[in-house]
């Protein structure tokens, strides 16, 4: 017979909330965004250490993600840039430019080496992280929230209010495309 014993750790109660939280490959590490100052905080998962708030930002944080690897994070902001983070430093790596409107999803490709950003400008784009730079733009005809990345790395799905669109993420060729139907708008 087997038991799992569940526990809960309390990391942080902030005032004005939290806009996302994701858990590093290893466990060990949570990431808030958009909590207290507007920034980014690292916790230890177990709740063994103090909460590390990264400097404060100019623009609120949305979103955030860890790299396959767990040593780079990506966040979003209000302020339409993508930056990227050394986790061991926590110090900014790269802020990267070129939506037009608020930066509102992001997904790391699982080998470590794209990651994607979906915004309200109804675009996705992805960047190469070795270079920094913007690999190619994926359009949509409304703003772009959710964006995931196949476990194999072989697609990129995306979404509007009324699209899913699945990208064969080696080629970026759109593959297919589910709409909801107009009765069920109504």
């Amino acid at each position: 017979m087997s038991c799992f014993r569940r526990t809960a750790v309390a990391l942080c109660e902030p005032a004005d909330g939290v806009q996302d939280l994701v858990l590093s490959p290893d466990g060990g590490t949570a990431v808030t965004g958009g909590s207290g100052s507007g920034g980014m905080t690292f916790w230890d998962a177990l709740g063994q250490g103090q909460p590390i708030p990264v400097e404060k930002p100019a623009h609120r944080v949305g979103r955030v993600a860890f790299s396959p690897d767990g040593q780079t994070l990506a966040s979003t902001s209000t302020d339409r840039t993508l930056g990227l983070w050394n986790v061991k430093e926590r110090r900014n790596l790269a802020l990267l430019r070129g939506h037009k409107g608020y930066v509102v999803g992001v997904a790391f490709s699982p080998d470590g080496r794209t990651v994607a950003t979906s915004s309200q400008d109804g675009t996705v784009r992805l960047w190469n992280l070795m270079t920094g730079r913007e690999v190619v733009v994926l359009r949509h005809s409304g703003d772009v929230f959710p964006l995931a990345f196949s476990p194999d790395g072989q697609w990129l799905a995306t979404g509007d209010d009324d699209t899913i669109r699945f990208w064969h993420a080696p080629t970026l060729e759109k593959l297919d495309v589910a709409q909801k139907a107009k009765e069920e708008r109504k």
